[in-house]
Order: structure tokens, then sequence, then C-alpha cells
């Protein structure tokens, strides 16, 4: 069984990614359909037939037990590869608070770093700019869920809050749960050393420590109020 996980930015689904591979020892990939990669592997994919695509789709996934794909940047290929025939399960993970993945995108663009948060201050983030990431956020959301929708596969949709900010004992029987879906088995000991690895509080996407480097957070909080979720 051949599965993926697709995503908008800045809603675990890396370490989400790392956490499957490693606790069941599995062959994954993330984002090796994205424009850079894809312009890198295939120059020409722009001016090649859907079926060309597709076919090199096929051979990225051979070997492969399930791959992480962000959507949202080239909808022609996220549409390729939610009805692709080599793909028999969907996972679709999205960040309810819409506002704190658009924050935390905001964030890794002016530290020009998606893997690390500031250390420093970062000056001020645009209300204007939030605003319009976090509709476009929703708006690629709801596209792939049209796109996932018309497959007529077997889709699981999971939150980042769910999968991050439950409390053990129910994030452990999802994490179970998405396992099973995507037809593979944990390892016992793998099991436990992969969660505590990417799966722990320290794991999640951003903090009040991070948020405490934008000049006008007062502002951005006032605007949006629930921007802070659960703490996050």
């Amino acid at each position: 069984m051949r599965s993926v996980i697709f995503s908008h930015q800045r809603c675990g689904s890396s370490n989400l990614t790392r956490f499957i591979r490693e606790a069941c020892n599995a062959k994954a990939a993330m984002e090796i359909f994205n424009s850079r990669l894809l312009s890198k592997k295939l120059p020409e994919w722009k001016k090649l037939q859907d079926s060309e695509i597709s076919s090199f789709i096929s051979s990225e996934l051979n070997g492969l037990s399930f791959v992480k794909h962000i959507y949202g940047q080239v909808p022609r290929v996220d549409d390729l590869i939610s009805s692709h025939p080599d793909i028999e399960k969907v996972v679709v993970l999205h960040r309810v608070n819409v506002e704190a993945a658009a924050l935390s995108s905001l964030i890794a663009l002016k530290l020009k770093n998606f893997n690390k948060a500031p250390v420093k201050s970062i000056g001020k983030i645009s209300l204007k700019d939030l605003k319009k990431e976090s509709r476009l956020i929703r708006e690629k959301h709801e596209r792939i869920r049209r796109s996932v929708g018309q497959s007529g596969k077997s889709v699981l949709y999971l939150s980042y809050e769910d999968v991050y900010e439950g409390n053990d004992s129910d994030r452990h029987e999802l994490l179970r749960n998405l396992i099973g879906f995507v037809g593979l088995a944990p390892g016992g000991r793998e099991y436990d050393e992969a969660f505590n690895k990417y799966m722990a509080s320290e794991a999640r996407i951003n903090s009040l420590d991070s948020y405490k480097h934008i000049a006008n957070f007062d502002e951005i909080l006032n605007e949006f109020p629930n921007l802070l979720g659960n703490g996050s």
C-alpha cells in the first residue's frame, strides 16, 4: 500500500512524516514533487502532458511507502498526485488555527529559514500580510479537499491540534490509527523513541518564546485573540 500525506505549510507534517518513518521503519520522502525539484529532475515539466508527469510520479514513488506533499504550490501536480493510481490512501493534515499557521510562515520567511525559531527581534509583521496568508491557506485547503474528494480514495483528515495538542492518550490512539490507515505497523521500541523525538511538546511549531520577538505582537493578538490557541 502506498499513501500520500497532503498538508499546507507550518502544520507539523515534516515531524509527523519523520515520526511514522522511524516508528515503522518505513521508506518515505518529503516534498519530492515541489516546483523546485520538478524543475531540477524534469526541466520541461510545465510543457509535458499530464500522462508524462504521472509516469514521472510513478517512478519517484517506486520503493516508497508514503510521501509527504505540501499542496497549493502547483495545483496541477496536486491533482495528479491525489488521483494517481499508485496512491491508495490519502491523509490531509491541516491547522484549524489558520492564523497561527500563517504567522508561523511569515516568521519563517522573515528568518529565511523554516527550521529555526527566532532568537532576536524580527521587527513587525504586517496585519495585511497575515490576513492575506491566512486567506491563501484556507483557499488552498478547500481546493485540496475538492481534489481529494473527487479521487474516490479513502481519505483521513487530521488537524495539527489533534496531532500535537491533545492529551497523550488521545494522541497515541490517533497516531496508531493513522499508522494502521496507511497500512504500516509500528515497532514497540521504535514507536516510543520516535514519539519522544518528534511528537513531544518541544516539537511544536511555534511558541510564545517565538512570538515575543515580533515587535507588534500585541497588535496582532488584539486583531486575532484566538491566535494562541492552547499556547502555541
